[in-house]
């Protein structure tokens, strides 16, 4: 191979470069001297040359390695997030963290004499131990002063600061920083670890109680937003690469997965969900089976046209030989069915034919469930001390059912044959069971054997037969095979993550191996093997604690605080040998002794404490290794690892989290989740399928139904929880009017023609395509003969409707050259002129409408009229302009053959697109589509793009013609506003035909469409509909005269005349009134009514509203601790009152209204909202008559769970607000949706918890020290050989007179007695319930370590727990971590997350036939949206110089320059860090007004070269100068020498804000955070509803656990004392930070009770003492006065443990995914951007295009300035670089619609849109439409309203015939004076001729210059 100079030579393969290394260093380490053992740790790189060789392994090392460059832009977007908050900190925390709470000690003091007063100079401070763990902020011992008055020492006062203040008597000194001085902001370094373990939400509250200890507890923000900015979006930023990248990997390494590549859609819909509606999986071919695909993936529903490709898709059940799951309802079925044929039956003897009936008998499967289902149960019936009689009840019970499983067996291998019956893998599982059930039961019989623990293991096996239950269990049987299917792609995973344990585990064991051994407990002792002693064999692994001690202590014991031996020590003496303890014997200071060896006198005060997390051998290091995996409390393994070895071994530590954690971890969670939702997406996708796997070939999916009703089901599941209470003229709920417009009879259209075969039509020259699949109708085809055009066949132009111009003119030649007009009749393929008919696949047809003309222009043809008898609709927004004129993509349909749907829910599908929008409703209030005559039952759903349209020929090399966007404003029309209300706007957009024959055949049409609509509408809807047509009439005559302005005013006129009509009127609201309101008001009842028009008025839920949030203010007040009779406690009661008396008259005139219950399904109690409001309501009342009854006792429970009833309040806010309401009602919807996934979580828990009940029931109590809490150690109490035992515990007291180490070393102990209490801890697993609450507990990984340690040490019931008892039983913890957390958690979140994206794809998302091409359009005017325009300061020619300090300023040069200064400014700014000595501070000042004076220049240099106006239009600019200012400041400060403002630090702050100007800078970072930006809208309701239920649990938790007892966890900081604290800690537990240990704090039931003053209790004559604690059932409290003791102990435990799992699983899990997925899509629609048809890059060149000709960001330009754009943007979307660039540009001008404004100008956004359009146009569904017509219509001239009739192709067609005129005539006017000035005809009239062509090219390009310029000026086209 050679080595390394040729290519393919050795070295030049990365894989063999680590093998090469991995040899050079065994090298080093052989032939160095020097300890390099560190270095055999990389010979273990060796194994992952294996890599190459699997590929599974190879996909996800290349999947690391390829994503490291996309990481790096996540990278730099850390980096400078660690360096603007680590500045931050630096300047505000540093040397802050140091101050503790010290007693002033005047040991070493002296008295000075200073103006007549006697000071205490030297006075020292000493620190308490309960003082050590707290930080202050004064007052100061720096600086105080302390006088002698009368003898005494007194301290002049002083500040207290704004954190923590001193006991009295105590003063804050310098004590040094926590967790052994690593905890800081010393300097950058420091801070930087602090803010990476913050970041991790590992510790990070510790942190910020302490900082804000010793600062001000308003520090809460910035730990706030760095978690919150760091934890929630940067670190998830990884986990969204390593996503895209692995899927990208793994489908370009397999290629069966191409067809079903997951790519994210920028439509709003989550990465990798599955489209919405039947037949997603079905362009796979040869994919696999069942695998979901995306509708941006090769879809199959670009090729469904394919009828070969359908009959060649095998459906799910042909290959996997299952049925689809979730095809059927849930029931049981026999899956033995007949696995025996008829003849087979035959043969077999008479006595197994019975047995075989037996076997196959349906009923035997039932009972064989429902055994498995009791045996479950069964075994749950399990708990400790449980009675013997119940025991072996259980135990008789399990031998029969294991009897009947033996039984059941026995007969299916008789009836079946053996051979058979082992065919079914399940079977197999069964015997395996049913095998070891009879061994566990025969060894249970046996009574020698039958008392042994591994019994308990073997019974639990019993448990594998809940696994049956996946026979009929769906979503049992899904969750199985997701988890196989995990488990076996995640194989290498698994193996990489072992391999990189594995690494890292002999990598600490080389740095830290039997490092970790401390004696902190004692000062000054150290672990030690003493002289004399061997290190391996007498001293233990884990060296003794010992203090140093003197010959003259020699045998007798010493003082040792925090000695283990009654803070005692024994003094020994250890020598070298025997030698020199004779010696020392003598004379222990004999040089004799010293000769020999020496001796030492040590004093031995207990065993070091050793971390279980240690790296001490392979076995502890791997488990050390996991733990940092799970993040569980890593920190402190790290501080362990930099107090034993250096700081720099940090670096080790964040190198295993960040590559363990972040890169490997992070795969394994985006695998799983792609499993999960893949395998879900084969149910969903198999649901709505019915299991053909494939669209059909007429684009409806067969047994669709199926889908359809389960999504039904849900809507009307969440319909309840809408509100009903529907305004006038205001839309209806969602899911309400999606279900009522589902209730369409099928039959309307069985007559309908189906359109014309289009997979086969040819595309025309001009790129072409012809779509003709419409769904024409009566009225269609009577449009049709108004033009001419019907085909007898019903197929007008193919799709049912036709151009203007294709049909009016049919022999006139367009601008391009071609005809434009075809024939009329049926469609033939055909040149460019072919008549188009522009449609989407599955839309039905409606016929065209006109709508009145705007302007009195004899331009514009008349756009269409509506239809529906309920409006005459203008011009909408949602006419298609979205839709390209001269292309149309091929739609779905298999020959152009559309299937009939026959029934409700086949047409509901078929039309969700339109059935998904709110109806608007009409007037009278009524939906706008509801008609009761019948005749037009589709009006509201016609698809805009069935409007007729334009046509002109596309000139140059093709391309699409967009309808320019001004084209639809939104005009209101019977006071509706078509511009926001869906389905029942007309929809023609303006069309350029200029035949009057045209538009006299559409009008004629248009009226008799109208009569038609008027003939069929009936009753009061014919009137509205007369009334509509007058109005239209009167408009339409004097439109040209007076134009929009009186429309407009008959408009207003009329809708206010409707508007002061009685409410009795509205057909709408009459629906919604029906039955007998209370017995006592029928439906035409006056006070119904007048209730009614209340409750419907505008401003009634406004005012509801504002009534909600004054509420929930009172709330936040009232906190648990304020005195009810105080003023403010008044207030609040009596505002209470007030609030609780508008809730019921609210609830009183809704109920008057509507009804209260059986008055139809618009009653008040069936709305789900309603009933959350009358609950509160009615436990207002309850609350208000237990307290004016006088509570007491008992009732003050009930008073305190009332009072958290009313904590509902604020939810309400949410049915007001349709953002928040979307995201609770998907909530709710998302429940029961969940309830299966749930029940399958709660199985495997149970499993485990039943398992763990086995091993460790009763044997986690404990015997503890009474009085300092703490586990006994019986190593340091009983002599060896005795145990420690639960009666000996329970006497309460034990005296200890010996211990194991006295023992061993003959010593003598002093007797002394220790207080013991025998208890359990709070997370156990004493009874299934329990067990599965810690199981839980675990699986969030919170205090799972603890928990688990509890039970490692367990040494069986009713013996002391010992250290490290049973280290096998961390397998037991990490096998549940694995399933319950990697698995099971995130399968639940996965799942949660899929149900919660279909329910708003069911509200929001696209059609299901929205092609690829229709998507990439819709993906490509997303982009278009979010691009803004950039302002460039214009250049100034004069004066010269500042031209040229333009060039200079706007140069890369100077650019470079200040960014290299920001950098250099940056490093130095980073140097600052505390205890800075005088010179280094002056250097800091020096360097700090250097960077400014630079900056100042910078600023003013721009403004000179820009002028100020310029310069301050740029944001960036603006920012700037802030930024000088702000330095300059700081400047003028420094150097007057007052450094003691108070606002200093803040200035000091500011100056980090330089740093942000490198965003300008660093294009990957910019993009991350414009990912950011993009994604707050979407987190703005999400955030939104979290913030909601936060401030409910907030308020529940002070009513539930306000003033509870302070513990390990409830404390100072964290609690529910007020709001603020409330609010804060609950952001604790969204981040997971030790929440299981405040659930426990608030379940304390026991000596909770405090004595607030020392009092005699009368019952029992004892002296309770100050704050003592007493349980509630205490006898001596009995005799106290109620206010001498104040009872601080938990309502209820059962609180506590609804409260806290319900809040973590709905905030911590569901809602802060939510928020990640939202960021995650964006990052994904973000990459996905610049694979667009038409790039993110290029949308950027034309805004540097524009910017260029457009200075000041106005958004106009002169048209003649649009070749100067076009031709500096790259093709496609420009000309730049192309030949003949000037023609070519032109060809573009003219084959766009750009509109023309005023003064000749057109507009940013319509100019690239229509750019756009050329590139990547088609024609969309209406849904999204709609959408983009209401966003982009925000962004043009007067909001759309503009009604523009030219385009710039218009503009510069005129400029062409100008310049042609003026080149005629000056080629005219030459030849004239050529003809006079010949001589003769001979060459000089040759040479005249070629000058006059010359002449004439020159005249006419001068003429287009000079029209140019004319225009410029105002001209207008002729």
């Amino acid at each position: 191979m050679g080595f390394v100079l040729a290519p393919g030579t050795y070295l030049r393969d990365g894989w063999n470069i680590v093998d090469f290394s991995v040899v050079a260093l065994g090298f080093v380490d052989i032939f160095s001297s020097g300890n390099l053992t560190a270095l055999r740790t990389v010979r273990v790189l060796r194994p992952l040359r294996a890599i190459t060789r699997i590929r599974g392994m190879r996909i996800l090392v290349t999947t690391m390695i390829a994503s490291l460059p996309m990481l790096i832009d996540v990278f730099v977007l850390c980096a400078f997030t660690f360096f603007i908050f680590g500045l931050v900190a630096v300047q505000v925390f540093s040397g802050r963290m140091r101050h503790r709470c010290a007693v002033p000690v005047f040991d070493y003091t002296y008295t000075e004499v200073a103006g007549g007063s006697t000071f205490y100079r030297n006075v020292t401070y000493v620190v308490p131990d309960e003082e050590s763990g707290d930080g202050c902020s004064g007052p100061m011992s720096e600086g105080l002063a302390w006088i002698d008055v009368n003898g005494t020492a007194v301290a002049l006062p002083g500040g207290d600061g704004l954190g923590r203040a001193c006991p009295a008597g105590l003063y804050c000194t310098d004590y040094g920083n926590p967790n052994y001085g690593i905890t800081s902001f010393d300097h950058i370094l420091w801070a930087w670890l602090t803010i990476f373990q913050i970041i991790t939400q590992e510790g990070w509250t510790d942190i910020m109680y302490f900082t804000g200890d010793t600062i001000t507890w308003w520090v809460w923000p910035f730990f706030v937003v760095l978690v919150v900015f760091g934890s929630f979006y940067i670190i998830n930023l990884a986990l969204a690469v390593l996503f895209m990248q692995f899927s990208n990997d793994n489908h370009a390494e397999d290629p069966s997965k191409k067809n079903s590549k997951r790519q994210g859609s920028g439509d709003g819909r989550q990465q990798g969900d599955k489209a919405a509606g039947a037949g997603a999986e079905g362009g796979e071919g040869k994919g696999k089976a069942g695998e979901r695909e995306d509708s941006d993936s090769e879809s199959s529903l670009s090729d469904v046209g394919s009828e070969e490709d359908e009959r060649a898709r095998p459906n799910m059940a042909e290959v996997t030989g299952l049925r689809p799951v979730g095809q059927h309802s849930v029931r049981l079925k026999n899956t033995n069915s007949s696995p025996l044929t008829m003849d087979e039956v035959e043969q077999l003897s008479p006595w197994r034919r019975r047995v075989y009936k037996v076997a196959s008998n349906r009923w035997l499967e039932v009972t064989t469930m429902s055994l498995i289902i009791l045996n479950t149960v069964l075994m749950c019936i399990n708990w400790f001390e449980m009675p013997e009689s119940v025991a072996q009840a259980t135990n008789y019970i399990n031998y029969v059912f294991t009897i009947y499983f033996l039984v059941e067996m026995i007969i299916k291998m008789t009836g079946f044959g053996v051979v058979r019956y082992f065919r079914d893998g399940m079977n197999i599982f069964d015997c395996l069971v049913v095998v070891i059930s009879v061994t566990e039961m025969i060894l249970d019989i046996i009574p020698s054997v039958s008392g042994l623990g591994p019994l308990s293991v073997l019974r639990a096996f019993r448990l594998l037969r809940v696994f049956r239950l996946a026979r009929s269990w769906k979503e049992l049987n899904l969750i199985i095979r997701a988890i196989f299917k995990s488990i076996t792609s995640t194989t290498y995973l698994l193996l990489l993550m072992l391999l990189f344990m594995f690494i890292s585990s002999l990598m600490g064991m080389q740095l830290f191996g039997y490092r970790f051994m401390f004696c902190d407990y004692v000062e000054g002792a150290e672990p030690i093997c003493p002289l004399g002693w061997d290190v391996w064999g007498q001293c233990p692994n884990h060296f003794h604690c010992y203090l140093p001690c003197t010959s003259a202590d020699y045998g007798v014991w010493v003082n040792a605080t925090g000695s283990n031996y009654n803070d005692q020590a024994y003094c020994e003496r250890f020598c070298a040998n025997d030698l020199a303890a004779a010696a020392a014997d003598v004379n222990a200071t004999s040089p004799d002794v010293a000769a020999a060896g020496g001796c030492e006198y040590l004093a031995m005060v207990g065993k070091s404490e050793v971390p279980r997390a240690n790296f001490d051998n392979l076995f502890w290091a791997m488990y050390t290794v996991f733990q940092m995996l799970t993040m569980e409390n890593w920190n402190n393994i790290m501080y362990d690892g930099m107090r034993t070895t250096t700081p720099w071994s940090a670096v080790y530590f964040v190198a295993v989290v960040l590559i363990g954690t972040y890169l490997v971890f992070n795969l394994f969670v985006a695998i799983l989740l792609d499993n999960f939702s893949s395998v879900f997406g084969e149910n969903d996708d198999s649901d709505g399928s019915g299991g053909s796997g494939s669209l059909k070939g007429d684009g409806q999916a067969p047994g669709g139904a199926k889908r359809n009703s389960r999504r039904s089901s849900s809507s009307s599941d969440s319909d309840s929880l809408h509100d009903s209470d529907l305004d006038a003229g205001e839309a209806g709920d969602v899911f309400g009017s999606m279900r009522s417009h589902c209730d369409y009879d099928g039959s309307e259209f069985v007559d309908s023609p189906h359109a014309g075969d289009d997979a086969s039509r040819p595309s025309s020259p001009g790129g072409l395509h012809y779509s003709a699949e419409g769904y024409p109708t009566r009225f269609s085809r009577e449009y049709a003969v108004a033009h001419g055009t019907d085909s007898g066949s019903g197929e007008a132009g193919g799709a049912g409707y036709t151009t203007h111009e294709a049909h009016a003119s049919p022999g006139r030649g367009g601008p391009g050259g071609g005809p434009e007009g075809a024939s009329p009749g049926p469609q033939q393929g055909g040149g460019e002129g072919a008549a188009v008919g522009v449609g989407i696949g599955g839309s039905r047809r409606t016929p065209p409408t006109l709508h009145l003309p705007d302007s009195p222009s004899a331009q514009g043809a008349l756009p269409p009229i509506n239809n529906g008898p309920a409006h005459h609709a203008a011009p909408s927004p949602k006419t298609p302009f979205s839709a390209g004129l001269g292309y149309a993509h091929p739609s779905p349909g298999a020959n152009g053959k559309h299937q009939v749907p026959q029934s409700p829910s086949d047409l509901s599908r078929g039309i969700r697109g339109a059935l998904r929008k709110v109806v608007p409703v009409d007037d009278e209030g009524r939906p706008a589509s509801s008609h009761s005559g019948g005749q037009l039952p589709r009006s509201a759903l016609r698809p805009a793009s069935a409007a007729p349209r334009p046509f002109s020929a596309v000139r140059g090399a093709g391309g699409n013609r967009v309808r320019p966007i001004s084209g639809r404003p939104p005009v209101k029309f019977d006071g509706v506003d078509s511009g926001h209300e869906g389905g029942g706007g007309g929809g023609g957009g303006v069309t350029f035909a200029n035949d009057a024959v045209s538009r006299r055949a559409s009008f004629i049409a248009a009226h008799q469409a109208v009569a038609a609509g008027s003939q069929g509408a009936g009753g009061a809807d014919a009137g509205s509909a007369s009334q509509g047509g007058l109005a239209a009439s009167i408009g339409r005559s004097i439109g040209r005269s007076i134009g929009r302005t009186v429309s407009r005013t008959l408009q207003r006129a009329m809708s206010s005349i409707r508007s002061i009509r009685e409410v009795r009127h509205n057909e709408h609201l009459a629906k919604q009134i029906k039955g007998r309101s209370l017995l006592l008001f029928d439906p035409e009842h006056w006070v119904r009514w007048r209730a009614a028009r209340l409750v419907h008025h505008t401003h009634f839920e406004t005012v509801i509203l504002g009534l909600i949030v004054l509420s929930s203010i009172t709330l936040a007040l009232d906190s648990p601790g304020l005195d009810p009779d105080s003023q403010l406690g008044l207030a609040l009661r009596y505002l209470d009152y007030i609030f609780l008396g508008a809730f019921t008259l609210e609830a009183a005139l809704k109920i008057i209204t509507f009804g209260f219950a059986f008055t139809g399904r618009h009653a008040y109690i069936r709305n789900g909202w309603n009933v959350l409001d009358f609950t509160i309501v009615l436990a207002g009342y309850a609350l208000l008559a237990v307290e004016l009854s006088g509570a007491n006792g008992e009732d003050l429970k009930m008073l305190r769970i009332l009072r958290t009833l009313r904590a509902l309040r604020p939810l309400r806010a949410a049915s007001r607000y349709e953002g928040l309401k979307l995201v609770v009602n998907t909530l709710f919807a998302v429940l029961p949706a969940m309830a299966d996934v749930a029940l399958v979580c709660a199985l495997f828990y149970i499993i485990f918890s039943i398992l763990a009940v086995n091993l460790f029931k009763g044997q986690l109590y404990n015997c503890v020290n009474a009085d300092s809490g703490e586990r006994l150690d019986p190593y340091y109490l009983m002599a060896p050989g005795q145990t420690l035992v639960r009666s000996t515990c329970e006497a309460g007291s034990i005296t200890v007179n010996s211990s194991e180490y006295t023992a061993a070393r003959n010593i003598s102990l002093t007797p002394y007695n220790i207080t013991t209490s025998w208890v359990n801890p709070v997370a156990n697993f004493d009874n299934v319930a329990i067990s599965a609450l810690t199981l839980f507990q675990i699986a969030t990984l919170e205090l799972w370590v603890d928990i688990m340690f509890t039970a490692v040490d367990v040494a069986g019931v009713g013996n002391q727990p010992l250290w490290n008892n049973h280290p096998v039983a961390i397998l037991f913890f990490v096998m549940v971590v694995i399933v319950c957390c990697f698995f099971v958690l995130n399968l639940f979140i996965g799942v949660t997350l899929d149900k919660f994206t279909e329910l708003q794809q069911a509200q929001t998302a696209s059609s299901v036939f929205v092609t690829p091409q229709q998507q990439n359009w819709v993906d490509v005017q997303k982009l278009l949206l979010r691009t803004g325009m950039t302002s460039r300061p214009a250049r100034f020619e004069e004066p010269a110089w500042r031209a040229e300090l333009y060039d200079v300023v706007m140069g890369a040069l100077f650019d470079e320059f200040i960014l290299i200064t920001i950098v250099v400014n940056v490093l130095f700014m980073a140097m600052v860090h505390a205890d800075m000595s005088p010179q280094w501070q002056d250097c800091m000042t020096y360097t700090n007004l250097i960077f400014t004076c630079v900056f100042v220049v910078e600023a003013a240099l721009k403004i000179t070269a820009f002028g100020p106006f310029a310069y301050f239009r740029d944001r960036w600019n603006a920012f700037d100068f802030f930024v000088v200012l702000i330095s300059v400041a700081s400047v003028i400060l420094d150097f007057s020498g007052t450094q003691n403002l108070s606002f200093m630090p803040v200035l000091r702050v500011l100056r980090v804000v330089r740093v942000i100007r490198l965003i300008r800078r660093a294009v990957g970072m910019r993009r991350l955070l414009l990912t950011l930006v993009q994604s707050l809208p979407a987190l703005g309701n999400v955030g939104g509803v979290m913030v909601l239920f936060f401030f409910v649990y907030a308020v529940i938790g002070m009513n539930l656990f306000g003033g509870i007892k302070f513990g390990d966890y409830i404390s100072r900081h964290a609690n529910f004392n007020n709001f603020g604290k409330a609010m804060l800690l609950l952001m604790r537990m969204i981040t997971g930070e030790s929440w299981s240990g405040v659930m426990q704090d608030c379940m304390i039931t026991h000596n909770c009770v405090l004595i607030m003053t020392n009092v005699t209790s009368t019952t029992t004559n004892a002296t309770l003492v100050e704050g003592t604690y007493l349980s509630p059932g205490d006898p001596s409290l009995s005799g106290v006065p109620d206010d001498t003791h104040q009872n601080q102990c938990s309502l209820s435990p059962w609180a506590a443990v609804v409260y806290f799992p319900t809040f973590i699983v709905l905030c911590g899990f569901i809602l802060l995914n939510l928020v990640i997925a939202i960021i995650l899509e964006n990052m994904i629609t973000s990459e996905n951007d610049e694979g667009l048809t038409v790039s993110k890059s290029l949308v950027g060149q034309f805004v540097d295009a524009w910017s260029q000709v457009d200075n000041c960001a106005t958004g106009y330009v002169h048209a003649s300035k649009l070749p100067l754009i076009i031709a500096n943007i790259d093709p496609p979307l420009g000309t730049r670089g192309e030949g003949s660039a000037r023609a070519v540009t032109q060809a573009v001008i003219m084959s766009v619609d750009v509109p023309i404004h005023e003064n000749n100008t057109v507009t940013f956004i319509e100019t690239l849109h229509a750019l756009a359009g050329r590139v990547a146009g088609t024609e969309l569904p209406e849904i999204e439409e709609e959408w983009l017509v209401e966003k982009f219509s925000k962004r043009l001239p007067q909001g759309g309203a503009a009604f523009p009739k030219l385009t710039a192709a218009h503009f510069h067609a005129a400029l062409y015939v100008q310049a042609a005129i003026r080149g005629f005539m000056a080629r005219h006017k030459m030849r004239g004076m050529m003809q006079t000035l010949a001589g003769g005809p001979g060459g000089v009239s040759g040479k005249a001729v070629s000058v006059s062509g010359g002449g004439a090219e020159g005249a006419e390009s001068d003429g287009l210059h000079k029209g140019g310029e004319a225009f410029e000026k105002g001209g207008k086209v002729a």
